[in-house]
């Protein structure tokens, strides 16, 4: 089953970890990001051969059709910037600012109901006689939707959507 593939504490671990590495190295205007929980949820991606372009001795490159519309979810609690256009802090025109530390609002951050569909590119590469690499890239931007929740979406309402805005957009970047 699925579910039971990731219950190895070090797989998940070693998958949060990597998490944080990429949203703390992104301008995600949250800071001291730390993942305290994630589920890859209970229902599986589904995965189709699409086509397989290139078939070598050097180069093998095989196109999956992807889609995910399960039930995985993540939650991190950082430190949050958050200033207005015309400076003043959380205006309804607000946007991920800088700032020292001691201006940041911590927060708890929920996402999921993650949907993706997209053609994942799986490229295999002889460089050197008896070296491989592996390229792992999707084709396409395959993120549809998510829903992103914080712990200060009912003080502040306005906060919902631009999460969820900014967080879409930092994820295209990723994938």
């Amino acid at each position: 089953k699925w579910e039971e593939a990731f219950k190895d504490d070090v797989l998940l671990n070693t998958i949060k970890r990597k998490i944080e590495s990429e949203l703390n190295s992104a301008d995600t205007g949250l800071v001291s990001l730390k993942v305290t929980q994630l589920s890859l949820g209970t229902r599986p991606p589904r995965i189709h051969v699409h086509d397989i372009p290139v078939v070598t001795e050097a180069r093998l490159l095989t196109l999956f059709r992807v889609e995910y519309d399960g039930d995985a979810s993540l939650c991190v609690t950082a430190r949050l910037h958050i200033t207005s256009a015309n400076g003043g802090v959380f205006g309804a025109t607000g946007f991920w600012g800088g700032g020292n530390d001691s201006d940041a609002i911590p927060v708890s951050v929920v996402i999921e109901s993650v949907r993706v569909a997209g053609v994942l590119a799986v490229e295999v590469k002889e460089e050197v006689v008896g070296t491989r690499t592996l390229d792992i890239r999707f084709m396409n931007d395959p993120l549809e939707s998510i829903s992103v929740s914080c712990s200060l979406d009912r003080q502040l309402p306005f906060i919902k959507s631009l999460l969820n805005a900014h967080i879409m957009s930092k994820l295209r970047e990723v994938l």
